[in-house]
């Protein structure tokens, strides 16, 4: 079976019968090529290379220009002023303007577009009002001037702002015309795509781009574990994205093959358990106090992660942690006796990929060996996953949270909005969602990350959310290949 798989991806693999120059292998391909309606990290590893924005992140977490040269904040910290390159084109050929970017972005807030991203922009004048079709897109603070300029007015200092512009729902699209809230099938960044089916896309490097690359043709196939091994042993694939078997990845990190490089990225991500606080058996805090006490957070890193990863006992992972205030910790209790037993069996709901089979299991086995807690499992597709939580329709389930942006406000932000894939409406707190408002509104960095550090106390002090661990994302690339970097959100670039 392998060797079917590899030898129909070589016959795919190229275009006009050019070698493919870098292949890539993913868990899987992205759900949509729409920037402003891609939510996870498997499609921003794909539409990175396609779309470009004002800025990028950096390995070191640094924001630096894209298709801005430089910029200006006002000393008022409400008016940023942008200056685009002039060699920035589309894949057609035409320039990327500052206009372009205005419309990119009020596409994103319009809500025929129904992006699940768009609070994240709500920190500019208007941009939540519109969003909510209560004024004309004219009212939002985003302007287009002559000469590559574009002048963006935000409705209170928002020191993470220039993070939010490098992030991938901020990246120049062109919508149609036709008003149906779709995009058109042309770039702005260091490739277009070339090639597309269920298994794979290749992509070919952009003739306009200003950015220069390595690899000219780009091959993302949707294999994963030991699969994906086996094609990089047989010169089949160049960068292994996908997850691997935690033994592999025990043998990986203690003897790497000879024409490997194995790369560990700390990943600003955090993995938890979502609690439904309106499930029978979990409306009581001491029910859901029961489940995170059962929960030995080492043992799953070990067993899961085989160590490429770190215990989480917060939400805000260390790196996306800014000094000031109080971050809340969660702390296990040494037993879990006087802690209220649910009535009846609980379900846990996880998606079927990878090793979440695994990971499932062992935490079924915490929860009644260390707990005493009768938990049925439930498996389904991702997509369905997040309907029925969004829905409100489960006990427990699982999240890998992946911030948009490289700034805190992104993890609240995920469920900040009715227009979020999840609300913190499931959760029935008030305190919760004025929290969030308030570190929109906030009237300094101070006042903001002290509102968002309130939402983070609620979550952990009420069990809504239960964090794992910080998990490490693992590349392994075969050596001597040039042209591959990661910024600091663990985002392949290349070019």
């Amino acid at each position: 079976m392998v060797g079917m798989l590899v030898v129909g991806l070589m016959i795919t693999g190229c275009s006009s019968n050019r070698p493919v120059a870098l292949r890539v292998a993913v868990d899987e391909l992205p759900d949509t090529l729409d920037p402003r309606r891609a939510v996870k990290p498997a499609d921003w590893q794909v539409l990175n290379q396609l779309y470009a924005g004002l800025t990028t992140v950096s390995a070191d977490g640094r924001i630096t220009g894209r298709l801005a040269t430089d910029w200006q904040i006002s000393p008022d910290g409400l008016v940023y002023t942008f200056h685009l390159r002039s060699d920035g084109r589309w894949s057609d050929g035409s320039p990327v303007t500052a206009d372009d970017i205005r419309t990119a972005w009020l596409s994103v807030l319009d809500p025929v577009t129904a992006s699940p991203l768009a609070s994240n922009f709500y920190c500019i004048e208007n941009a939540e009002r519109y969003n909510r079709g209560e004024v004309p897109a004219g009212a939002v603070g985003i302007s287009a001037g002559p000469d590559g300029i574009l002048t963006v007015r935000l409705r209170q200092p928002a020191d993470y702002f220039l993070a939010v512009t490098a992030a991938t729902f901020a990246a120049a699209v062109r919508p149609t015309a036709d008003g149906s809230g779709k995009i058109q099938p042309v770039y702005s960044g260091c490739y277009r795509v070339d090639q597309r089916d269920d298994s794979q896309l290749l992509l070919s490097a952009n003739p306009g781009s200003p950015w220069p690359v390595t690899n000219d043709t780009v091959q993302f196939a949707a294999v994963g574990g030991m699969t994906a091994i086996a094609m990089f042993n047989d010169n089949q694939t160049d960068v292994i994205l996908s997850g691997l078997p935690d033994a592999e990845i025990e043998r990986l990190l203690k003897n790497p093959d000879r024409d490997m490089n194995v790369i560990r990225l700390d990943s600003p991500q955090v993995e938890m358990l979502i609690v439904n606080p309106r499930a029978p058996g979990l409306t009581e805090r001491s029910q859901r106090a029961r489940l995170a006490a059962a929960v030995d957070r080492q043992q799953l890193v070990d067993r899961i992660f085989s160590g490429a990863a770190r215990p989480a006992y917060s939400l805000v992972p260390p790196s996306l942690r800014k000094a000031g205030g109080q971050w809340t910790e969660y702390t296990e209790p040494a037993s879990v006796t006087d802690m209220a037993v649910s009535d009846g069996r609980l379900q846990f709901l996880y998606n079927n990929s990878g090793w979440h089979q695994i990971e499932a299991e062992l935490l079924q086995a915490m929860w009644k060996e260390r707990g005493g807690l009768e938990v049925e499992l439930l498996n389904s597709e991702w997509q369905i996953c997040l309907d029925r939580i969004a829905r409100g329709k489960f006990d427990i389930s699982r999240l890998l949270m992946s911030p948009v942006f490289l700034d805190c406000q992104s993890l609240f932000e995920a469920f900040a909005d009715d227009n979020a894939i999840l609300s913190y409406r499931m959760f029935g707190d008030q305190r919760i969602q004025a929290a969030v408002a308030a570190s929109r509104t906030a009237a300094g960095e101070g006042e903001r990350l002290a509102a968002l550090q309130q939402v983070e106390r609620l979550l952990l002090d009420e069990y809504y959310l239960i964090p794992l661990c910080y998990p490490q994302k693992l590349v392994v690339i075969r050596a001597g290949k040039q042209g591959v970097d990661f910024s600091r959100l663990a985002i392949i670039q290349l070019g």
